[in-house]
């Protein structure tokens, strides 16, 4: 079984209720999850709205979208000579629910729970960078979605390492710990049938992935068809036989 041991700056953090920490030995490091604005668009900035913690559906069509502030803190006149090349991140699920046994989430496979997502880009020292990729796989939702009854949920701690190179030499950040709750049914809303929804107001769900971090309001179109978010439809009037 894989242990991770936290500094005591974490354990602090953990105790007085926020979701991460950072390691200040660190060259770079994640500073936090960050809120996607409209079409996806992950900021770059000290001054983004961040998410202390992840939600996320597990009938949702793809795994969970992380979308993190990294700073380069490295100290340098020459921000060329500092910048670190991102090759990736090293990620490991902790399942904190009790809903998988200790042979179930070795029977997910390293491959699914222990893992490495490659993508690139640079940090001049000094300065923030973004990224995006997935933490929890569609194939884990799937795995939680037959354990899970309505209205249930399961916290996952994604330990989140960007992992790079600089000067040569390979840096890694800080662990960050997130935690995220893969739930079912805590996101999305049936309003029925599409033709009663009226006009209220209709939550749309996630910018990146309609059932993650947000509400998406749903409802049922005469032909049965489901549809999120919900769009009013006028009801078909049948002439008198």
């Amino acid at each position: 079984m894989k242990r991770s041991y936290m500094p005591w700056q974490c354990i602090l953090a953990s105790a007085i209720g926020l979701s991460a920490c950072v390691d200040a030995g660190a060259t770079i490091q994640v500073l936090r999850n960050q809120q996607p604005e409209d079409g996806c668009s992950v900021p770059a900035s000290k001054a983004s709205t961040f998410l202390p913690r992840g939600r996320i559906e597990a009938t949702a069509d793809a795994g969970y979208l992380f979308t993190p502030l990294v700073e380069n803190v490295a100290v340098s006149s020459d921000q060329a000579a500092r910048t670190v090349f991102v090759d990736g991140a090293n990620i490991d699920l902790v399942f904190t629910g009790g809903h998988f046994s200790e042979a179930e989430i070795a029977a997910l496979g390293d491959e699914l729970t222990h893992f490495r997502q490659s993508f690139s880009g640079s940090i001049p020292a000094g300065t923030v960078a973004s990224f995006a990729f997935e933490v929890i796989s569609k194939d884990v939702l799937e795995a939680l979605e037959a354990k899970l009854d309505d209205g249930d949920f399961e916290q996952v701690i994604a330990e989140v390492q960007i992992v790079g190179s600089i000067d040569g030499s390979t840096v890694k950040s800080n662990v960050f710990n997130y935690p995220i709750d893969v739930c079912k049914g805590c996101l999305v809303t049936d309003l029925g049938l599409c033709t009663d929804i009226g006009d209220q107001e209709i939550n749309s769900g996630g910018v990146c992935q309609d059932q993650q971090d947000a509400p998406l309001d749903c409802c049922t179109k005469s032909n049965g068809d489901v549809i999120c978010p919900a769009v009013l439809e006028e009801p078909i009037d049948v002439p008198p036989a």
